[in-house]
């Protein structure tokens, strides 16, 4: 059935909590969305993962310069977000490097009480 106006509900995010406990779940899953089932050896993770520590700032800079660009462009001076956005990323590269080091961590399985619904009207 199609829908012309779908809403998507994400139940997993009504709140701040949420909100960054998603964040880490999208993190620790990184290395197993880059590299599938074909996980490396502790020497190569634990080498993929300090150069990815190395990249964070540069990384969180970059994400957050990707996501804040179209909000600047409509809201010039709506700039304060722009911190919390940067530290949300850094903490994200926390989840990434969790993941890379422990991969089997982002392969717990999804709880269906809080994956995202889609709603149609």
């Amino acid at each position: 059935m199609f829908s012309p106006t779908p809403e998507i509900v994400h139940r997993d995010r009504t709140d701040f909590r949420g909100f960054m406990h998603h964040q880490y779940g999208w993190g620790l899953h990184t290395y197993l969305v880059q590299w599938g089932e074909r996980t490396h050896g502790l020497p190569i993770r634990l080498a993929i993962a300090t150069i990815f520590l190395l990249a964070a700032p540069g990384y969180a800079a970059l994400a957050t310069w990707l996501n804040m660009r179209p909000w600047l462009a409509a809201r010039p001076r709506d700039w304060w977000p722009i911190p919390a956005v940067y530290l949300c990323y850094l903490y994200k590269t926390v989840a990434i490097v969790h993941g890379t080091l422990r991969p089997t961590a982002a392969s717990r399985g999804c709880d269906a009480s809080t994956a995202p619904a889609l709603k149609i009207s």
